[in-house]
């Protein structure tokens, strides 16, 4: 909880480092708060997907917005590398398009859109620089 209650008070910094300890804990409470959400948009008779209204999820997912990017951009700080590799996340909104317009373009527009989130995934878990870095000083492991 203490990571994740660090990434919300932090959500304006994109500079910096985070651990890799800190960014899965993060995750999963957020992960968790959205879980919650849904149960209680179920509850209060909210029904996402097609034409729904989800309200609670929705404002979750508003308020998780920048700091989900500013953890994330950090994190990939603490392994070496500039915050922009996050781009990488969004091939499937680059391949989905021509696959759309010409079907048999399925099979390498799936390939194409799995393979930037699989690497910005492997990304978040690797091992963090142990050294200083240009995005700051190594972070002592908690």
């Amino acid at each position: 909880m203490e990571s994740y209650l660090k990434a919300i008070r932090g959500c304006t910094d994109f500079a910096g480092r985070t651990t890799r300890l800190d960014f899965w804990m993060y995750q999963l409470v957020a992960g968790l708060v959205f879980a919650a959400c849904i149960v209680l948009d179920h509850a209060f008779g909210f029904t996402p997907g097609a034409g729904g209204n989800s309200l609670f999820y929705a404002l979750a997912a508003i308020f998780h917005v920048v700091p989900g990017l500013s953890v994330s951009v950090r994190r990939l700080h603490d392994t070496g590398r500039s915050g922009w590799w996050m781009l990488i996340g969004y091939t499937p909104l680059l391949a989905l398009p021509p696959a759309l317009v010409d079907p048999s373009l399925g099979a390498a527009a799936l390939i194409l859109s799995l393979a930037g989130p699989i690497c910005l995934f492997a990304m978040y878990c690797l091992k963090s620089s142990p050294e200083a870095n240009r995005f700051g000083p190594a972070q002592v492991w908690r």
